[in-house]
Parts: C-alpha cells; sequence; structure tokens
C-alpha cells in the first residue's frame, strides 16, 4: 500500500468512525496504518475497502483481524451516503465467505452498547451477546469519578 492510498484509507476511517457511537475523539494516520499491516495478525484478504466504480470514491470498510482462537472484527462501516444500503452487507458476505472458506464458523466483535444498528447486524446475522462491558470515565474535570 503507497502512503497516498494509506492516507486516503485512513481519512475513510477517521470519517466512519467520527459516526460511530465509542469512538469519539479517536484519530488514526496513514503512517498508523501502513505500521500495522505488519502486524502478524492482519490478513490483506479480511481488510477490504469498497471503492465506488466510477467516481473511485472511497465509500466502505470491513477490518477483521486474524486472532487466535478466533479472528476478531475489527471495524465495519460505511460513508453516510451509502447507509441503510447493502454496501455493509456486502462486505459482510465477502469477509465471511473467505472465512468459511478457511474454515472459520466464528469470529468475534465489540461493540458499544448504544449503537443500535451493529447490534441489530450483528443479531440479524447470528450474533450473540456474550458479555456486556461498562467503561467509566469522569467527564468533569477535577472531580474524582
Amino acid at each position: 500500500m503507497t502512503s497516498l492510498e494509506a492516507h486516503s484509507v485512513a481519512a475513510l476511517d477517521n470519517s466512519i468512525r467520527r459516526d460511530i457511537p465509542g469512538t469519539g475523539g479517536w484519530v488514526g494516520t496513514g503512517a498508523q496504518l501502513t505500521a500495522s499491516l505488519d502486524d502478524p495478525e492482519f490478513d490483506p484478504a479480511l481488510y477490504l475497502v469498497a471503492q465506488h466504480s466510477m467516481s473511485g470514491s472511497l465509500d466502505g470498510l470491513i477490518r477483521v483481524w486474524n486472532r487466535s482462537p478466533e479472528p476478531r472484527l475489527g471495524c465495519i462501516g460505511v460513508t453516510r451516503p451509502w447507509r441503510r444500503t447493502r454496501l455493509a452487507l456486502a462486505l459482510v458476505q465477502q469477509i465471511a465467505g473467505t472465512l468459511h472458506a478457511r474454515g472459520v464458523t466464528h469470529i468475534t466483535a465489540e461493540t458499544d452498547a448504544t449503537n443500535h444498528d451493529s447490534h441489530l447486524m450483528a443479531t440479524h446475522h447470528g450474533g450473540e451477546p456474550v458479555q456486556t462491558t461498562i467503561e467509566w470515565q469522569n467527564t468533569r474535570p477535577g472531580r474524582p469519578v
């Protein structure tokens, strides 16, 4: 991946994450993305970016890390114009086909408790909640939690 491509994919990732509950304030860079490609759990077949065939715009992505004992869905999202279309589903199906061909039947994922759309998509495709975690944050500086 060239640095220009990494910068474009990082910009797409940042755009998508701005709208994902629980990821507020997170900003990635092309350099960080390029560095993550050296991770032994990175698998290019499990990191897809949807690019519009006519305009060339980057419109969605899905990232699965090839972890043991089960792969982990790190992120799935599409840009605002593509929400409530079948693009996210197409990305999921592509990854599912790759994993199925490898004999993988389960993946793990985490979602923010307020992310209704992610929970709906997961349960619609056989996902089952296993554990709930609540993270406490001090939102008032200078005051103990």
